[in-house]
């Protein structure tokens, strides 16, 4: 004969009739189950706190073999929440139901609680339905049955899942004795504990003091836990199960040493246990789980009602010859049982990004500290990206806040060593990051910033300066340099890369990004600046007008660009910008090799794209000569100048076989719109004309004639002349003097 066992505490509560039900999810499953011919229902009852208990037959379809003993018909009990807050609990009422995975731990052992679902109710509510409720008990019946239930891409069963807290851990311990442990929340009787290698000092903590004690049990197969253990005499059964005497063998001796150092004694004790799971008793792989329990009783109570301490006049002793505990003494002594956490990190940022650590293993210098960098670096940082140096010799002033990443306490101290200190603490991990408050132009250490320096992989520029940028081009180190930086209204973010070779050096990329907003009309109005806002009394205390949403944006599509640009070995130019709608566009543009070449005291570069137009030019022409007018920038300092774009001839152009005389029909306005589009970066460096096939690139004496002039008119100025001469078979001569 079957026999059923009842619910704690329901036998004596009388059975109603099924319209005497008040939940609406109780009359629905009731409709359900009377609608179906493989179900039957047994009763339904109204338990003193407002639940409703249903009690049904249902028949799950079970083969004649079955590897669980799940029978063809079982009584099944749903209790229904009053509040509908939780989802129903559901039990099978038979006495020897098997003991098989996916059951939930209560806080008894008998009837058996199925877990039906791995999702929150909340998200179930949505769809909920009796039909549905009712088919995933039958399906569960049957995967039972045939041992299906659990998958084998399936995370193992946790080993509790009725918890009354969480206890947040460090990476690695090996025992507790070097852990400090606060009590920090209390919200819904849950108890959130966190346990630091370090005593702190945390917000909202209670004066409870903790110790914590650490074992590791044999290896357990997952999924046949009974009971979540109430008490500490529970969790001394619960471990039994596991072979381990936990009072004689693990409280006892661990107490005893404590004896003599009266400090701990008010303490309660957290016992964190370490249980190695397999999935079955074949299985090779072992997952280690984690759980806690914390006592409401002190070491000093526990001690004396186990037997293991005895207290005289004040005094205490320890109890000799020992003597057995006796259960009933700590069958009321309440335990929690708490979910454990483990401290964020930079392996597990990895994980959580999707990412792999090939990906993230590089070294980089971040120089610039500012909205923008602070922004890329922490988004990096919880990414688990790179291991980091951060130069910047500023401080956090009050008006930074409205778009750094650093909050109100750092106000006043060092941006980057405060940017390294907030990166280290989110990941836990001291070595991710090092800040050094100096100067990259003028560092008042220069050995030491140099050394650093010296070891990146990846310098990183988000500065905003050209004299960084300029000067990191030319630096002896031998890393690859990657610009990052925001357009003046802070709605555009610009990405200048090195090849690993570098090339294209930085300074190069900076004059193919000037022609990129010279040739995109969409990018015409790019480095337009607006207002600015005075936020002290000295003339630069002069801050811009830009809104943080557009930088929050822009340092994700930075962060990105970074982790994919460390990916790959090529150079690259791109410009991100936002529209009015919160769109983004992407500008790209090829990198060219450039040409680097000696003329007097001057070096000029130019590019590959340059030459080319103006080869084609040339050819086009032929037999007449052509020419036009140089475009580009210049260091003086370096002494260098760079051609970065060209006016091709004039409409109003003379062009003849043997000379040329560029005209200037559209010139002084196609000059004005170059200074304004990059804000005065580009500007007239000299006159170009190609000289016919067979002809030396020397000069004429008309362009002796010319040269003079631009002599003239440079020097005026206070820049070098300068002169191209292109000829066949794509060569070229430059004169500067």
């Amino acid at each position: 004969m079957v026999k059923y066992v009842n619910l704690p505490n329901t036998s004596d509560v009388a059975a109603i009739s099924a319209d005497s039900l008040l939940i609406p999810k109780s009359k629905e499953l009731v409709a359900c189950i009377s609608e179906h011919s493989f179900c039957e229902l047994i009763e339904c009852k109204i338990l003193p706190e407002g639940e409703e208990l249903l009690v049904f037959d249902i028949e799950p379809q079970v083969s004649q073999a079955p590897k669980n003993d799940i029978r063809y018909v079982e009584r099944i009990a749903i209790l229904v929440d009053k509040n509908d807050i939780v989802m129903p609990y559901v039990f099978a009422l038979r006495e020897d139901f098997p003991l098989v995975s996916h059951l939930n731990a209560m806080h008894f052992e008998k009837p058996r609680s199925l877990c039906l679902y791995e999702i929150p109710y909340e998200d179930l509510k949505i769809d909920w339905r009796a039909i549905l409720f009712i088919e995933r008990i039958r399906e569960w019946l049957e995967l039972t049955a045939n041992d299906s239930l659990h998958q084998s891409n399936q995370p193992l069963e946790p080993l509790l899942n009725d918890l009354q807290g969480r206890l947040i851990l460090p990476e690695k311990i090996n025992n507790g004795d070097s852990l400090s442990i606060t009590l920090t929340n209390t919200h819904n009787n849950k108890y959130t504990l966190i346990a630091t290698e370090e005593e702190v000092q945390v917000q909202n903590s209670t004066d409870s003091k903790f110790k914590m004690f650490y074992h590791i049990t044999p290896e357990f197969e997952h999924g046949v836990i009974k009971t979540s253990p109430k008490t500490l005499l529970g969790l001394h059964i619960l471990l039994n199960d596991l072979g381990i005497n936990f009072i004689e063998d693990i409280l006892k001796p661990e107490f005893n040493r404590l004896l003599e150092q009266p400090e701990f004694h008010d303490y309660k004790p957290i016992f964190l246990i370490v249980v190695p799971k397999k999935r079955d008793h074949k299985s090779t792989d072992i997952v280690y789980e984690r759980i806690a329990f914390v006592s409401f009783k002190s070491i000093k109570e526990i001690s004396l009602a186990v037997n293991l301490w005895v207290e005289a006049e004040g005094m205490l002793a320890a109890l000799f010859p020992q003597q057995p505990f006796e259960g009933q003494k700590i069958s009321d002594f309440d335990i929690g049982a708490l979910a454990t956490y483990t401290y964020f990190s930079k392996s597990a940022a990895v994980l959580y990004n999707g990412l792999n650590l090939e990906e993230t293993k590089v070294k980089i210098a971040l120089i610039g500290g500012g909205a923008l960098g602070s922004q890329l670096f922490l988004n990096l940082t919880r990414m688990g990206f790179g291991s980091w140096l951060i130069l910047d010799d500023d401080v956090l002033l009050p008006h930074n806040l409205a778009r750094h990443a650093l909050y109100n306490p750092a106000v006043g101290y060092s941006k980057s060593v405060a940017l390294s200190f907030l990166a280290n603490g989110i990941v836990n991990d001291r070595k991710h990051s090092q800040g050094f408050q100096d100067n990259y132009l003028y560092p008042t250490q220069p050995q030491l910033i140099d050394a650093q320096l010296s070891e990146a992989e990846i310098l990183l520029d988000v500065s905003a300066s050209i004299p960084v940028a300029r000067k990191l081009a030319f630096d002896k180190f031998a890393s690859r340099r990657v610009s990052l930086f925001l357009n003046p209204s802070g709605s555009g973010l610009v990405m200048l890369a090195e090849s690993e070779e570098r090339n294209v050096t930085l300074d190069c990329l900076e004059m193919q990004y000037y022609r990129l907003l010279l040739r995109e009309p969409k990018l015409n109005d790019h480095l337009f600046r607006e207002g600015t806002i005075r936020y002290g009394n000295s003339c630069r205390d002069i801050s811009g007008r830009m809104k943080q949403h557009n930088i929050a944006i822009l340092a994700g599509i930075g962060s990105k660009a970074l982790v994919d640009l460390n990916m790959q070995k090529s150079s690259a130019m791109n410009i991100w910008e936002l529209n009015e709608n919160g769109g983004v566009q992407l500008f790209s543009q090829e990198v060219y090799d450039v040409e680097k070449l000696n003329s007097g005291s001057w070096k000029v570069i130019i590019d590959h794209h340059i030459l080319n137009e103006i080869f084609k030019k040339r050819k086009s022409m032929l037999p007449k000569e052509t020419g036009g007018i140089l475009l580009g920038a210049y260091d003086m300092s370096r002494k260098i100048i760079y051609i970065v774009d060209t006016i091709l001839s004039p409409s109003d152009s003379k062009e003849y076989p043997n000379a040329y005389y560029r005209g200037i029909d559209g010139v002084p306005e196609r000059m004005t719109e170059i200074h304004e589009i990059t804000s005065g970066n580009v500007s007239y460096i000299g006159e170009w004309h190609s000289h016919p096939d067979g002809a030396s690139l020397n000069r004429s004496a008309d362009d002796d004639y010319l040269f003079g002039w631009l002599e003239r008119h440079m020097h005026s100025i206070g820049r070098p002349p300068l002169m191209l001469i292109a000829g066949d078979q794509n060569k070229f001569q430059i004169y500067t003097d």
